[in-house]
């Protein structure tokens, strides 16, 4: 499933939705942290998404990072996207234990300070899960050390 979850900046209503709004209300489009499924790359959500309509895709800025990771099996897309793949973390196979869980998070939130400020996440699949993980994070502020919290507040 796609996870879209875009973090509005103050004195934007919340469209419900309805891109179109979004644009109508602001001049600069939203910059939004894409992240791509298990074993696929940034290269494939980027082409993945480039079948949304136009309207919906000229609304915002996008960035497409691939996972630190190699992927460590085969990819459900090969033979459909070219390699290379990559995860974000792993996992055993009944979903209780993470390996490089921690180092992901990190290296995402280093990633989103270099490349940052963004107003959003898309994930998709694994991508999804860690833009749920991100999202609860900040909510706890649990990530905000001062060089994010100091990044995310001049955004808005």
């Amino acid at each position: 499933t796609t996870v879209l979850m875009v973090l509005l900046r103050p004195g934007i209503p919340c469209a419900c939705g309805r891109v179109e709004h979004l644009h109508m209300e602001q001049e600069k489009k939203l910059k939004v942290l894409c992240l791509h499924g298990f074993r696929t790359s940034g290269g494939f959500l980027k082409k993945q998404i480039s079948k949304w309509h136009p309207s919906i895709l000229q609304q915002f800025d996008t960035v497409f990072p691939d996972g630190q990771f190699p992927a460590g099996g085969k990819s459900d897309i090969e033979g459909i996207f070219p390699p290379p793949y990559f995860e974000w973390f792993q996992f055993d196979k009944d979903f209780t234990e993470y390996t490089n869980l921690e180092e992901c998070i990190a290296y995402l939130c280093d990633y989103m300070v270099k490349n940052g400020p963004f107003d959003g996440l898309l994930g998709f699949s694994q991508g999804a899960t860690l833009s749920a993980l991100l999202i609860g994070y900040q909510a706890q502020v649990l990530l905000l050390n001062s060089q994010i919290l100091q990044t995310f507040e001049s955004s808005r």
